[in-house]
């Protein structure tokens, strides 16, 4: 077990360096002295450090890697994090990257200008006013866009719980019941199988109230006839799962089965017309016309899917706007959904991963056909 548990920190130290190798080659095409990164995200995935958000930001350089953060992570970086030197007494303690930079003349440093708050940002120009700050628009992201092997494991396990988590829920779905004793009762089950907790707050969405695409949990008791639509996610080890089903209580109207096979249809002709290298916007257009086919285009009023991984919204954005090719090892989802103001919605969602011959459904172990609780 001891000589297992070297090898992993070996494996996992390797990771990471290949990761600041991503940076540092950026700082050289650049021309930058450095980068600066901020967001928690980030600072998970180029580090490993996994603590409160906000609690470290990272500074790499083209010879070194550092880690601001307070004393009470001292242990927790020398674990987490190789490769790190820890700097400075806190997160946002810049003064240890004016001593460094100081002398240097231009000194150029790339920032997380999508994700830096505005206090954080009047800090960084005073605190370092020599500096000249480059935005990094994107790119900290498209690092994270393929995923490896490890990260796919961690999201297919994220996957597994939430499955699981939602099977065993179904008991609790019924007439009688709040949205909120379901959504209560599904972040339990997420706890108890390992997750850390859920990746998004939890959507319950029944009777009218489906018709809103991000109607989280309310204190609404389900009826008879209701439609219950559920939009969750599990985090497992720092990465995301996202799934939705639509469940009918008792016989709904004939309206809302109707829906539900022609969000079917358009969901299982996306998955199936996939290609590799395919463009957004052409998987987007799949279902997007089965639903203009069906009579309900103008009612599917959001994009097919967005990618996932650290962040439940990351990366992809499988819309009708978006020319960016999707390639072998991008995570993303599919959900496609019909909503009517006074009668309700249905959202049907997989997670997906894109391979060299298709698309691998990572929550296809749970159903989708028409479910009457």
């Amino acid at each position: 077990m001891f000589v297992l548990n070297v090898f992993l920190r070996s494996l996992y130290g390797e990771i990471m360096h290949e990761r600041i190798i991503q940076l540092q080659k950026y700082i050289e095409d650049h021309r930058l002295y450095g980068i600066f990164l901020t967001d928690p995200s980030s600072v998970f995935y180029f580090s490993g450090f996994t603590g409160t958000s906000g609690d470290a930001t990272i500074f790499v350089t083209k010879q070194q890697s550092y880690i601001l953060t307070d004393h009470r992570y001292t242990l927790q970086v020398s674990k987490q994090c190789p490769g790190f030197h820890k700097i400075g007494k806190s997160a946002e303690d810049l003064s240890v990257i004016y001593e460094m930079t100081a002398s240097v003349c231009d000194c150029r440093l790339g920032f997380e200008n999508h994700s830096v708050s505005f206090a954080l940002w009047n800090k960084m120009k005073k605190t370092l006013p020599h500096v000249f700050w480059l935005e990094l628009n994107d790119f900290p992201q498209l690092c994270r866009s393929i995923k490896q092997p490890d990260e796919l494991n961690r999201i297919r396990r994220a996957c597994e719980i939430s499955v699981k988590a939602l099977r065993s829920t179904l008991p609790f779905i019924h007439a009688g019941v709040s949205e909120n004793d379901i959504a209560a009762e599904l972040e339990y089950r997420i706890r108890k199988l390992g997750a850390s907790g859920v990746s998004f707050e939890t959507i319950v969405a029944s009777g009218e109230r489906s018709a809103m695409p991000h109607g989280t949990a309310s204190d609404r008791i389900l009826r008879s006839g209701d439609t219950v639509t559920i939009d969750f996610g599990a985090m497992y080890q720092g990465y995301a799962s996202d799934m939705t089903r639509t469940f009918f209580i008792g016989t709904p109207d004939d309206a809302l089965i109707r829906i539900y096979q022609a969000v079917l249809h358009a969901q299982q002709a996306a998955i199936e017309q996939f290609k590799p290298g395919m463009l957004c916007c052409q998987l987007d257009a799949v279902a997007r016309n089965c639903l203009q086919e069906s009579g309900y285009g103008s009612n599917f009023t959001h994009s097919l899917g967005h990618g996932v991984g650290i962040q439940v919204h990351e990366g992809l954005s499988v819309s009708s706007r978006s020319e960016e090719k999707i390639l072998p090892g991008m995570v993303f989802s599919i959900e496609p959904g019909v909503y009517v103001e006074g009668l309700g919605g249905v959202r049907i969602e997989d997670l997906v991963v894109a391979t060299k011959d298709g698309l691998e459904v990572l929550t296809k172990d749970f159903e989708k056909t028409l479910a009457f609780l």
